[in-house]
């Protein structure tokens, strides 16, 4: 599965170096913030919420317990970010590509996700409960201890990738593929229905028979 290409040139972006006064200008005029490279800047605690961001870059830039609630992302990338702990809840991502980047304990509560790569990223102990994916690919990226019960997934391809200790509480895992990927301790309900349908290896096969109480010799 491939998700759709990112048209974006540096050349053809408007150069920002105060983040905060574009966002902040843009949520005081009810505009969207567009055709902006932002590079090496750094932000805690800031409220960037209900905000619509397109045709944008962030790059090396690192936003620390920051809200973005309910915030758009329409062909974005972000290279080499940090945005631990920051608020992204009921957020709207669609051709946003994460590369190289770090969400520890980030909260997309009850956002929709389309047509988005994670790519060599750190999601541990993110939150991605109630969240809807749809043509998205998870590559060699870690996301043990996070959440994501109750998902609405149509289209997830996963590769490499780590789910230790992950929560998929009434999530349907029916068509994806771990077999490469790391599912140790996955959190499910009581009767294991989530994991029906999903493709694992002969070794992961046989932890999971583990919980259902079966003793392979």
């Amino acid at each position: 599965m491939k998700t759709k290409e990112l048209d974006l040139n540096i050349n053809d972006l408007e150069i920002i170096e105060d983040f905060y006064t574009l966002a902040i200008d843009a949520k005081d005029e009810d505009l969207d913030v567009e055709n902006k490279y932002i590079k090496d800047q750094v932000y805690s605690n800031e409220d960037f919420s209900e905000l619509n961001f397109s045709d944008m870059i962030f790059e090396n830039c690192r936003f620390l317990e920051c809200s973005f609630k309910k915030s758009g992302f329409v062909d974005v990338l972000f290279k080499n970010c940090d945005f631990s702990n920051s608020d992204f809840n009921e957020g709207y991502f669609s051709r946003v590509h994460f590369v190289l980047s770090k969400g520890v304990g980030a909260d997309f509560f009850k956002s929709i996700i389309k047509d988005t790569l994670i790519k060599d990223c750190n999601f541990k102990y993110a939150n991605f409960d109630l969240t809807s994916f749809d043509y998205v690919i998870l590559n060699e990226s870690d996301f043990s201890n996070a959440g994501f019960s109750e998902c609405k997934i149509r289209k997830l391809d996963i590769n490499f990738c780590k789910f230790i200790m992950s929560n998929f509480f009434k999530t349907s895992l029916k068509g994806l593929d771990f077999s490469d990927s790391f599912i140790d301790g996955i959190i499910l309900s009581d009767n294991f229905s989530e994991i029906k349908g999903a493709k694992v290896s002969e070794m992961q096969a046989m932890e999971l028979a583990k919980l259902l109480g079966i003793i392979i010799v």
